[in-house]
């Protein structure tokens, strides 16, 4: 019986942890191919990057060689002639905060910045940071 009351025990304390465990909203989780987390920024237009200076050092865009490729999958070209991936026409961005794969510190930052996912509709918005006068960070 002790052993039935240990298992039960552990059966308890896994259900309680996978229950405090975040669910993604809507599809898979994108992450480049190291497995860290990638973000889309609201403040982009289709297929083009409004973070760049500052901004891109604190989320570096995502490469294309660097993530895993697939249909909706694209590269962009930024203003400084690099290749950027992006996700149904959304350029991709890593957190410069998160140091490990499964971190997703950056997510919800300004309100601007969130986890990519499979699925997503593409959040861009028509006016550019410049337009709207923030640094878009």
């Amino acid at each position: 019986m002790k052993s039935f009351g240990y298992i039960a025990a552990f059966t308890v304390i896994t259900a309680a942890i996978s229950v405090s465990q975040p669910a993604l909203a809507e599809g898979k989780l994108l992450t480049n191919t190291a497995g860290k987390t990638v973000y889309i920024f609201d403040k982009d237009a289709s297929g083009k990057s409004n973070c760049s200076g500052a901004c891109a050092t604190a989320w570096p865009p995502v490469t294309i060689d660097s993530i895993t490729a697939s249909p909706d999958i694209t590269a962009i070209t930024r203003e400084d002639g690099a290749k950027q991936a992006a996700y149904k026409n959304q350029p991709l961005y890593l957190f410069a905060g998160d140091r490990k794969p499964g971190d997703k510190g950056g997510n919800g930052i300004s309100g601007v910045w969130h986890i990519a996912n499979e699925g997503d509709a593409p959040r861009a918005k028509s006016k550019s940071a410049a337009e709207t006068g923030s640094g878009g960070y």
